[in-house]
């Protein structure tokens, strides 16, 4: 079929020479070759059948050529289409992936987390069987509870063990819990001054140390950052660095409480005593919870004795509650003691 056009020229071109040189060549023959016309007439028709000898020559070397082209074109148009499809292909792919990755992506964090919750949730409610009995129960009657807590991993038995250790070295003394009543009626009533007048903490801080401690504007604002709670109740708590107030804790009871608005507003913090004892600790117990999943995941457990903040057992709310309210007792008793000398 790719010889077909080279085939017909040759075909015409060939059967044009037959009839024409064989005719001239036999009448030429026949006569004088040295006539010169006739010689000139030999010498022309040689001369045209080396010139389309000649054409024939660069058609067939054209058609060639076109060949070549249409194959390189159909090559190329193949391999082209290889090509794209392979791109595609690959692009196909490389989106598969990548579709994978953001599908994927979302879905391990998704599963990470719900073991992070998970762990997280088992070292709560390990905390909180601490919380509810040590102090109440012997380590060997709370070691028989392990598996109830720690069963799942290794990891989680050790940290058993740990807070085990923890809280059967911890303790808390009466003076422990005198600062306790007495740090959280400071905090109460400060926000209830806060709520009460729509005050900014810095206004609130300001106007419970004027209400209760008697104190000028000018020395708190030198002394003491009252929107910071933490500072300010530092500041007004005896033992404590930057505190006003260096002395025991009996000579700062009897100052708070010689003030009448002090008793009156510290009567409304003991009605609410087991609630702000109960939110205080289920902070503590969270953010204790955090601490403990970085122990666990660093696998560092020993670090659990250097935290400080842990959340108050029950053992020692019922104590701390008693104390709470014999401080107003027996701060009552005293100024009605001293009222009635003053009245004799």
């Amino acid at each position: 079929m790719h010889n077909l056009p080279y085939q017909l020229l040759n075909s015409a071109s060939n059967s044009f020479i037959q009839l024409l040189i064989p005719q001239q060549l036999s009448g030429l023959h026949c006569q004088n070759i040295n006539n010169p016309f006739q010689t000139g007439i030999l010498k022309a028709l040689h001369d045209y059948n080396d010139y389309h000898r000649f054409q024939q020559l660069q058609l067939y070397s054209l058609h060639l050529s076109q060949q070549r082209v249409q194959i390189n074109n159909k090559n190329t148009c193949q391999d082209g289409g290889q090509d794209f499809k392979k791109t595609l292909l690959s692009a196909e792919e490389n989106n598969s992936f990548q579709n994978n990755e953001e599908v994927s992506s979302p879905l391990k964090m998704g599963v990470q987390e719900k073991k992070d919750e998970v762990l997280r949730a088992k070292i709560i409610m390990m905390v909180k069987f601490f919380i509810e009995n040590s102090g109440k129960k012997a380590n060997q009657e709370i070691q028989a509870n392990k598996t109830l807590y720690a069963s799942s991993t290794p990891i989680l038995s050790e940290l058993f063990d740990k807070l085990t250790e923890r809280y059967a070295s911890t303790s808390k003394c009466r003076e422990d819990m005198v600062r306790f009543a007495l740090r959280k009626a400071l905090s109460f009533l400060r926000e209830s001054l806060k709520e009460q007048y729509n005050l900014s903490s810095k206004a609130a801080s300001m106007l419970m140390c004027q209400r209760y401690f008697k104190l000028e504007s000018s020395e708190l604002s030198e002394s003491v950052d009252l929107e910071d709670e933490e500072k300010m109740l530092n500041f007004l708590l005896p033992y404590k660095k930057n505190s006003r107030n260096k002395t025991a804790n009996g000579r700062f009871i009897t100052e708070i409480f010689s003030s009448e608005v002090f008793r009156q507003d510290y009567v409304k913090y003991l009605s609410k005593f087991e609630e702000i004892f109960q939110e205080d600790n289920q902070i503590k117990i969270q953010r204790f919870a955090d601490y403990l999943m970085t122990c666990v995941k660093t696998e560092r457990l020993d670090k659990i004795r250097n935290y400080k903040r842990l959340p108050w057992l029950k053992v020692w709310e019922e104590p701390t509650k008693i104390i709470a309210f014999e401080l107003y007792s027996s701060s009552f008793q005293s100024y009605s003691s001293s009222s009635k000398k003053l009245k004799d």
